[in-house]
Formats: structure tokens, C-alpha cells, sequence
């Protein structure tokens, strides 16, 4: 097995703590409580900020004890046409919350312009412009060009029509390993390899999987290649060609958001691909 695969930072920051966030919804103070006491285990490396909706913010700094250690780092999902309020929260609630990244959302905006509002912010924080398979499509990803701005794209939902096809993830993918712009990716990747969950009948995307199919695309495959890749429910054979890829698919996909830490963590320690961390069941 390549030694490259078991690099001690191959997954490190790779799960962006969205705890708050469905199917979870874990409590505010939970969340908090739970992200800082994460600090002190073998798994803190692994888990990027914690995500938190605009409207959260406020609240979730009255609850950092800024006697602790540092700031809580913190990711804000901004709704859109909410930059200025972001902006503004931002400041407010330091030194308790350093928010690192902004999270924009796009809905009835015109994309473009939202790319060219976060480019300017670029300098101060880590920004996504969340797309549509659609704004893919039409060509929307060039307005990032010349820009620090980066990719988020939605991989799941509380109803079927929230998670895309293989062909429509793949076409994402694609194109933005074209474009050498990195993503971000959001909702349904609750496991390594793609499954279909029994209690609501939907199929979830594998961040393995997609992990693999960037690999994939930055070997030169096509989307019907990646598709493919995207597609596959058996394990073992996933886990084979992940030890085999080394890690330059995390130039492309930086992370992931998971209301829960310990799931994502736990498919990965059955298919032994995090043997550089202490047990992941228990924590």
C-alpha cells in the first residue's frame, strides 16, 4: 500500500462540523460544547470549523468561554443578499468567535455577482459561492477566474430532488478540476461509499467515492469515467483504488460538512483507511 494514503494530514480538516445543521439539528450549546471539547482528542485534527447559520452566531459567542483556549473557529452560511450582516456579525462577535470562512448562498441572485462580491473578501476570509448544477452548466464557474473565490456545491437534501444524479455530480467535478478551482461540498455524505438509506428510500453520494472520481479527473478521466467512480457501492474495491490515487484529489476537494463527525469517521475505520487515529467508535 502507497505510504502517500496514511500521510499524517490526508483527511486533516477534511470534516467541517455542521452539527446544527439537518438531519442533526444538534442544540446550539451542544454543538459549541461538543466542537470545543473535540479540541482535546486524537480526532481534532481531522475536523474543520464549525459551521453555523448567520442567524446563529450571536448567540453561539455568548456561549465561548473566552478564558478557554483561543476562539471557536467558525464557518457562517450567509443566505442570500445577508454579506453585509455577515460582515457586520463578523466583527461583533470576536475575540469569542473568529469567523475563518463564509459560506454564500446564491438562491434568485444573479451568481456572478455574488462571485464578484466575495472576491473581495478573499483577502480576510476563506470564501465559497454555493452553485447549482445548473449555474455549472451555464458556465457560471468562469466567473471565478483570476479570483481566491472557491466552490461549494450541494450533494444532498431532506427530499430526493436535493441530491444529484452520478452524471450531475460528476459534471461538477469535471469541470471544476478543468478549472482548477477546489470545492467544498455540502449535505447527504453521512458515509464513505455510496448507499441507500433504508428509513427515507434516498441515495447518498460517497464522499470516498468522490474523493476517488477527483483523483480520477485529475488523471485526465472524463465524466462518464467519473460517473462510473461516483456509482460504485462495493467498499473493498473503493478502498483499494483510494490507496492507490495518492492525495492530490485534496488540492480539489477540501472538505465536507457533516452534522455528524463520528458516522463519516466510522465507515472509513471499517474500510481501514484511518489507521493513524485512535479507535473512532466511543468518541
Amino acid at each position: 500500500m502507497p505510504e502517500s494514503i496514511y500521510a499524517a494530514d490526508v483527511f486533516d480538516e477534511f470534516f467541517d462540523d455542521a452539527a446544527v445543521f439537518p438531519p442533526g439539528r444538534a442544540p446550539l450549546e451542544q454543538a459549541v460544547v461538543d466542537h470545543i471539547a473535540r479540541r482535546g482528542t486524537p480526532l481534532a485534527r481531522l475536523v474543520g470549523p464549525l459551521l453555523l447559520p448567520l442567524d446563529a452566531l450571536n448567540t453561539a459567542a455568548n456561549l465561548v468561554d473566552t478564558s478557554g483556549e483561543g476562539p471557536l473557529r467558525v464557518g457562517v452560511v450567509v443566505p442570500a443578499g445577508g454579506l453585509d450582516t455577515a460582515l457586520a456579525a463578523a466583527e461583533r462577535v470576536a475575540p469569542a468567535i473568529r469567523v475563518g470562512g463564509l459560506e454564500l448562498k446564491t438562491d434568485d441572485l444573479d451568481p456572478r455577482q455574488v462571485v464578484a462580491d466575495a472576491a473581495a473578501l478573499t483577502e480576510r476570509f476563506s470564501v465559497h459561492v454555493e452553485l447549482a448544477v445548473a449555474h455549472i452548466r451555464a458556465g457560471v464557474l468562469d466567473a471565478f477566474t483570476g479570483t481566491d473565490v472557491r466552490l461549494k456545491a450541494r450533494t444532498g437534501g431532506l427530499v430526493a430532488e436535493a441530491f444529484p444524479s452520478v452524471e450531475d455530480l460528476a459534471e461538477v467535478i469535471t469541470t471544476a478540476v478543468a478549472a482548477q478551482r477546489s470545492f467544498k461540498l455540502t449535505a447527504g455524505l453521512h458515509r464513505a461509499v455510496r448507499y441507500r438509506d433504508d428509513s427515507t428510500g434516498f441515495v447518498h453520494h460517497g464522499f470516498l467515492n468522490i474523493a476517488v472520481a477527483t483523483g480520477e479527473a485529475l488523471a485526465g478521466g472524463d465524466a462518464a469515467a467519473v460517473a462510473m467512480t461516483l456509482a460504485e457501492t462495493d467498499g473493498s474495491v473503493l478502498a483499494e483504488r483510494f490507496r492507490a490515487i495518492g492525495t492530490q484529489w485534496r488540492t480539489m476537494f477540501e472538505s465536507f460538512g457533516t452534522c455528524s463527525i463520528t458516522e463519516p469517521l466510522d465507515t472509513l475505520d471499517d474500510l481501514d483507511l484511518i489507521p493513524n487515529i485512535a479507535p473512532v467508535h466511543g468518541h
